[in-house]
């Protein structure tokens, strides 16, 4: 509970879903910033108790009732619950069975651990407003949570809630109108990373959902600070000027027993809060809201020993981060300052001076994994995205990494424009070859991102006009036809990196963890034989 004061307050909400396994980096920077400016302010991460909720039996039952799931189906769901939480040891899995249930009882929703998916995009006004009709029956799991006891108080005036995926959208709209009607003198603000590279426009969201007050875009500290002090501001969109940054989040308020992260465990994101080093990836953002990349090896030194301690006060044991890409040197810094004080994860770039010596160090140091944007195995491809790699870098790259002990979680992209079945046929060639350097792998399709060089280039293309645009630059890309053939070569990819963990289980927390047990794999597949849900374009 946060203390009564006669000061403004603030509530920070994560929707579901959000990372299982250690808290969301965005609302604790915002957090840490404005208690520095003596502004009460509390974070809630209720995708966690979302899934709580979900294994609690009179829930369940409600849920049904509103659902108007046949009572054959509650029971069934109901006797899961009794069987299964005897056997199910750790909060992971019970949270994976939480969503089988949920997904049981009304199959036109995959309800997991990462996302909740509907049947149709959610790339537009209508069809997100419909994707927040079809959450009602969902309430109860809402309604019993810890955090509208906060909101009650008079000093609570604002509500925020932070979005960094589309998939989030759904469930952050209809807590928020649901907010709207219980209290409609508090002011609700969206933020989040969604809101910089977005599929439907904050233009848009604000026209169409009334019960929003406004929308920041980029780092959120000063203009939050702003808002608080002049009840006012008349600004509905709020875009970053990057002028004032806080580098340490304050995890004061988590609830560390409620994450999925193992035994003796405590994993937090962290981010030094600066664009990529290379930023001139045509299809990349590069963090663009970040400011421009000016560390020195001073500066890394005095966060890192700031992150350390925040990490003995807490019991942090793992750190998750965030950032783009920091060039080998500071990478280095990083390394010998954390001095194996706790685990760490972080993205990289392929450089020919990461020797074998270099990995060697990094691990010795506490680095477990490397995350890394590989794309393709064409040359052609990477000299048209301008990737500033070359294919003969990476066999070295990996062997070497391997060989220190440190796991490689790779990005591959199909779709880019310009790239020909045989570029993919090469970067699946080259999987195939690799295959025992690889931990992990995440596979997406092309998608232009607003403000990167190629989504020019395609609006220039296409005879368009980026500021009228009515839907995503993306539709106008791809045919039914040309998604559906990328979609096979994911699937072929799929099938050749089968022993290895997709995204789904290596990022966050995750990381760490090892393999995920055939228990949570089979009841992933479970879901989704259970589940009626027909794959779209996502």
């Amino acid at each position: 509970m946060i203390q009564r004061s006669n000061k403004k307050g603030l509530i920070l909400l994560i929707p579901p879903v959000a990372d299982p396994t250690m808290p969301m980096l965005g609302p604790y920077v915002l957090a840490g910033s404005l208690k520095q400016s003596n502004i009460p302010v509390q974070v809630y991460d209720i995708s966690i108790a979302f899934f709580k909720n979900a294994l609690d039996t009179d829930c369940i039952r409600q849920c049904g009732s509103l659902s108007g799931t046949s009572a054959d189906t509650i029971d069934s769901c109901l006797k899961m619950i009794q069987e299964n939480m005897m056997i199910f040891d750790d909060k992971l899995r019970d949270m994976i069975l939480a969503a089988q249930i949920l997904t049981n009882i009304q199959k036109k929703i995959r309800f997991s651990t990462d996302d909740i998916q509907f049947p149709y995009s959610i790339n537009s006004a209508d069809q997100l407003k419909q994707a927040v009709v079809d959450l009602e029956w969902v309430s109860p799991l809402f309604m019993r949570q810890p955090f509208w006891q906060s909101i009650s108080e008079d000093f609570i005036r604002y509500i925020g809630l932070s979005i960094s995926y589309t998939s989030q959208l759904p469930s952050a709209f209809f807590i928020a109108n649901l907010i709207r009607k219980f209290y409609p003198n508090k002011q609700i603000i969206l933020g989040g990373a969604y809101f910089e590279s977005y599929e439907i426009s904050p233009v848009i969201l604000l026209n169409n959902f009334l019960f929003i007050d406004k929308i920041i875009v980029g780092t959120g500290e000063k203009l939050l600070f702003d808002i608080i002090k002049d009840d006012n501001h008349d600004r509905r969109i709020l875009y970053s000027d990057n002028s004032k940054y806080n580098f340490l989040p304050d995890f004061s308020g988590v609830q560390w027993d409620d994450y999925c992260a193992e035994k003796e465990m405590r994993v937090i994101p962290f981010s030094f809060r600066t664009r990529c080093y290379y930023g001139k990836c045509t299809f990349c953002s590069g963090d663009s809201q970040m400011p421009p990349y000016t560390f020195t090896q001073k500066r890394i030194q005095d966060i890192i020993r700031s992150l350390k301690q925040q990490c003995g006060e807490y019991g942090i044991t793992h750190v998750y981060f965030t950032d783009a890409a920091l060039p080998p040197v500071l990478l280095m810094t990083i390394a010998e300052e954390i001095a194996g004080k706790f685990c760490w994860g972080i993205n990289a770039r392929i450089e020919k001076d990461m020797t074998s010596e270099f990995f060697k160090k990094l691990f010795a140091n506490g680095c477990r994994m490397l995350r890394i944007g590989m794309e393709s195995a064409s040359q052609t491809v990477l000299d048209r995205m301008n990737k500033g790699h070359h294919v003969e870098d990476y066999s070295a790259f990996l062997a070497s990494a391997y060989s220190a002990g440190i796991k490689l979680h790779v990005y591959i992209m199909y779709g880019f424009p310009g790239e020909e079945e045989s570029d993919r046929e090469l970067t699946l060639v080259f999987l195939k070859k690799h295959l025992s350097k690889i931990y992990s792998y995440t596979i997406s399709i092309f998608h232009a991102i607003p403000g990167t060089k190629i989504y020019n280039e395609l609006i220039e293309a296409y005879h368009l006009e980026s500021e009228n645009l009515e839907m995503d630059i993306n539709h106008y890309y791809y045919t039914e036809k040309k998604h559906q053939g990328l979609l096979q070569w994911v699937s072929r990819t799929d099938t050749v990196l089968d022993s290895l963990h997709s995204n789904r289980f290596c990022y966050g927390g995750r990381v760490f963890m090892g393999k995920p047990s055939l228990e949570q794999n089979s009841i992933n597949k479970t879901v989704l034989q259970n589940c009626n849900y027909v794959s779209d374009k996502e």
